[in-house]
């Protein structure tokens, strides 16, 4: 459940509270929507994006969203979320992956954003995805464009290579573009 403690710390840094009604877009979500379920139960609207997504398969998805949604439930009952929907965080799993209202998925790059709209993005958050990304400039511009006036971005950054680990941290800003580039 590393990416549900990646998106707590996001949600114990800001404060619940500062989620409530506002609109979130998770750059990269992997193979599951994380941040973009844990907001929805503070009421947060989400564009959770993903250039590659892995469709829905029951095998895994389904534990792994039962897994998550316990985990939640413990958050919740705990008080640290403050007032929370379980039955709005738990509804996109219960609907196999489908969008469902105040829950969008992309199919986009970090470049393009396509399906997020102008001006709307309060926060917007990634986990390991900026070091994959080889134009930037592009990302900024569309980050910027999707970004309201005050919104907040942040990103962590995994700085080792990611087939050798710790031992040979930053090494991976020592190969070719081209190594990066479209398969």
């Amino acid at each position: 459940m590393h990416h549900l403690l990646v998106a707590m710390q996001y949600v114990c840094k800001f404060g619940a509270e500062s989620f409530r009604g506002k609109t979130v877009l998770e750059i990269g979500y992997g193979h599951a929507v994380v941040l973009g379920t844990l907001l929805r139960g503070l009421g947060a609207k989400s564009y959770s994006t993903e250039y590659s997504p892995t469709p829905w398969v029951s095998h895994f998805h389904v534990p792994f969203y039962t897994k998550l949604h316990q985990h939640i439930h413990t958050l919740a009952a705990s008080g640290s979320l403050g007032e929370y929907n379980i039955k709005a965080a738990t509804e996109f799993a219960h609907s196999c992956g489908k969008n469902i209202s105040g829950l969008t998925t992309l199919q986009t790059t970090s470049e393009v954003l396509s399906g997020v709209p102008t001006g709307t993005v309060d926060f917007s958050f990634s986990n390991a995805v900026f070091e994959h990304i080889t134009d930037l400039e592009s990302t900024f511009r569309s980050l910027t464009r999707v970004t309201t006036k005050g919104g907040m971005t942040c990103h962590q950054v995994d700085l080792r290579y990611h087939e050798t680990g710790w031992k040979t941290i930053w090494d991976f800003l020592l190969h070719p573009d081209e190594e990066y580039g479209p398969e």
